[in-house]
């Protein structure tokens, strides 16, 4: 294979790219790209006008929002990086206000545009099974027994409420700093249907 025919591109600027070049025109925006991780990013923020593509802030795991719903998948014994939809759901069969707060830890917190507070997830594991990627998060021990304590749809319920309320903080945050409107989203967390409904 001749290497000169490959491209080696940011996992997060080839999500940017996907959300900015599909609009309908080239106008000034925010796009932000939000997965369990990439390329050692898994959030981040960027400004696109034209034909180009700034970087403007980005994290890793200290603001992964989602692998902290993804743990909470796997906590309810659905895959990682798979069984997430299911996890979305199963909440609005639950109420949050049962266990609101219980899962703070494994979530960051933002406020306006800023990280406040970081997860405190631990190390990700992963290994290849009949050529899937399978990832793991030990807390997901943890997980289940507040499943055990609260339920498994209040729990789903609570995991939704920190998804939506840490993007959307994050989002009206970055559009008050910049004055820029017009926004884009591309990575896994944003197939979420009802954080994008919010």
């Amino acid at each position: 294979t001749d290497p000169a025919k490959f491209v080696d591109n940011n996992h997060h600027l080839a999500h940017a790219a996907s959300a900015y070049f599909t609009r309908k025109n080239n106008e000034k925006c925010l796009v932000f790209t939000i997965d369990g991780a990439g390329d050692n990013i898994c959030t981040a923020i960027w400004q696109a006008e034209g034909n180009k593509i700034e970087l403007l802030k980005s994290y890793y795991k200290e603001a992964s929002i989602g692998w902290a719903y993804s743990t909470v998948t796997e906590g309810l014994h659905w895959i990682h990086g798979d069984g997430e939809g299911k996890t979305m759901g199963l909440a609005p069969y639950g109420d949050y206000n049962k266990c609101k707060h219980v899962l703070d830890k494994y979530f960051p917190e933002f406020k306006d545009e800023n990280l406040v507070k970081k997860s405190e997830l631990g190390e990700g594991y992963y290994w290849n099974m009949s050529g899937s990627t399978q990832f793991h998060f030990d807390e997901s021990s943890e997980i289940e027994k507040l499943i055990a304590k609260y339920g498994r749809e209040d729990i789903a319920a609570e995991a939704q409420r920190k998804l939506e309320e840490n993007v959307m903080n994050l989002v009206f945050g970055w559009i008050k700093k910049t004055g820029i409107k017009n926004i884009a989203f591309a990575g896994g967390v944003m197939l979420n249907v009802k954080l994008n409904q919010r």
